[in-house]
């Protein structure tokens, strides 16, 4: 019995990733793209695409849930790929809301690409030599931080550090 086709869903909020898209197709795959009205009219590879949709933003994750529920309604999608890595939470986001996240990244390991402080702090975890650093949030922290690197002292007054 011959295994069915995968059906991809590539989500983009730049102009970019026409070779997957190509390379996809290339492979068999069923292909449709999500993309933002703003580029529905960029030279997108639409002979390798099944269908183009298009959202208003990817930023009101609401809205944006609601026409990917919308579209599942008629298409089986196997796998969504963000084809840039400014997508790359947006993707776990929506794989993980349709329960696909065996297919790819969740929501925690997606913010390794895009949260520098959270690709620190693993790094730092799994013992990579990096630089060193400190939360910008924690003004304790930070003054540590800055009396170790710099070897001058500071002091926080009135949640301002000097």
């Amino acid at each position: 019995m011959a295994a069915r086709p995968l059906t991809v869903l590539c989500i983009a909020s730049y102009y970019k990733g026409n070779r997957l898209i190509e390379r996809l197709k290339a492979e068999g795959c069923r292909v449709y793209l999500l993309t933002v009205n703003k580029l529905l009219n960029e030279k997108w590879p639409r002979a390798a695409l099944n269908g183009v949709f298009a959202v208003e933003s990817f930023h009101d994750r609401a809205a944006l849930v609601k026409a990917v529920a919308y579209l599942f309604r008629t298409h089986s999608f196997n796998r969504i790929v963000a084809l840039d890595d400014f997508d790359a939470e947006v993707g776990a986001f929506l794989r993980e809301h349709f329960r696909l996240t065996h297919t790819g990244l969740c929501e925690t390991t997606a913010r390794f690409f895009r949260d520098k402080l959270a690709m620190r702090v693993k790094a730092r975890e799994l013992g990579i030599r990096i630089p060193d650093f400190a939360p910008l949030f924690d003004h304790a922290a930070l003054k540590v931080f800055l009396a170790r690197s710099r070897g001058i002292s500071t002091r926080c007054s009135r949640g301002r550090i000097e």
